[in-house]
């Protein structure tokens, strides 16, 4: 996408591209397409999971997935959830209107997509914010008002970005037409739709960001995190499995936005979706279907993350007596 620039991703992947050959690439049996082999990938059980329920381990016996999917306990709903949510909707969006200004429009300047869409910002966003608490739980007020700046600050940034690169397109190339400003404003990044069934996850899964460069990126709001290589190493396999095209680097894009400056910063972590990270993936699959086809009650880890969806209910006690500290 447009935020992202493209000589550093090319530096990036180049780099991790001599790696992986220094590395002598990845086990055939670790690829997806070896789902119905007599391989680690091939799946123990008919079960079909999510991989955000698989991949997410925030906590280490898996009680998580117990208490969701045996006891059928919802985890409350955070703001950290709704801006995730909100968020993906913000890039989703402009990404889409800056595509429909381009088709739409003569060869004219990337103020042009400025006039257009800055005026109805303050709109497009609210709307945003409306489906992402319905989707959820709605906000208090104030928290409402938090995210509605921050996703104003990074929908501005966006459509900013892409008025620039139209710009400079235009400027580079004399003769350009709308699908080679497309191409150069809204590089071939895209969500992806795949079919996860084959190697024991969802039948239709949404990567965020799927690319031309034998690799695929999430877009992430919160707290780097050990498991979010995880996410991308159980994505590979299902592209993998089911299109039989090889997925060999991973990107986590982290987002923040800073309401001081008024502008979002990014984060890139790229790395190779090599043998051990697909490993961790397929034997978190093989946990995770180990509680469900028990059913009992792993119980809780020594230490329960505070960052746990479901913390709130696995330690009530102590939520109580840190409200009762704080008044």
């Amino acid at each position: 996408m447009f935020f992202i620039d493209r000589l550093d991703l090319d530096r990036h992947l180049q780099k991790l591209r001599d790696d992986l050959e220094s590395r002598g690439g990845i086990s055939d049996d670790l690829r997806g397409w070896s789902w119905n082999k007599d391989s680690r990938v091939k799946p123990l059980s008919e079960l079909k999971l999510p991989v955000s329920e698989v991949t997410h381990r925030y906590c280490p016996t898996y009680r998580d997935i117990y208490l969701k999917r045996i006891l059928h306990i919802k985890a409350p709903p955070t703001l950290k959830t709704i801006r995730g949510i909100a968020y993906h909707e913000v890039f989703h969006e402009a990404n889409l209107k800056v595509k429909q200004f381009i088709y739409a429009s003569k060869i004219i300047s990337g103020g042009e997509l400025l006039n257009e869409y800055m005026p109805k910002l303050d709109d497009y966003v609210s709307e945003i914010i409306n489906r992402s608490e319905k989707r959820t739980v709605k906000l208090k007020d104030e928290e409402r008002g938090i995210l509605k700046r921050e996703c104003y600050v990074l929908y501005r940034y966006l459509l900013i970005q892409a008025a620039a690169r139209i710009d400079s397109t235009l400027s580079k190339f004399k003769y350009a037409n709308q699908e080679s400003i497309a191409s150069e404003v809204v590089p071939a990044l895209s969500e992806r739709k795949v079919d996860g069934s084959l190697v024991g996850f969802s039948k239709e899964l949404s990567v965020d960001l799927y690319t031309p460069f034998n690799a695929i990126a999430d877009l992430k709001t919160g707290e780097t995190r050990d498991f979010h290589r995880h996410i991308l190493a159980a994505y590979a396999l299902a592209i993998e499995a089911s299109e039989r095209i090889a997925v060999d680097f991973g990107m986590i894009i982290y987002v923040k936005v800073d309401l001081d400056r008024y502008v979002p910063y990014f984060d890139l972590d790229c790395f190779i979706i090599g043998d051990e990270l697909r490993i961790e993936a397929i034997e978190f699959r093989n946990k995770s279907f180990e509680i469900l086809t028990l059913g009992k009650d792993p119980g809780k880890p020594a230490v329960c993350p505070d960052y746990c969806p479901y913390y709130t209910h696995c330690n009530p006690s102590i939520v109580a007596q840190k409200i009762l500290e704080h008044g």
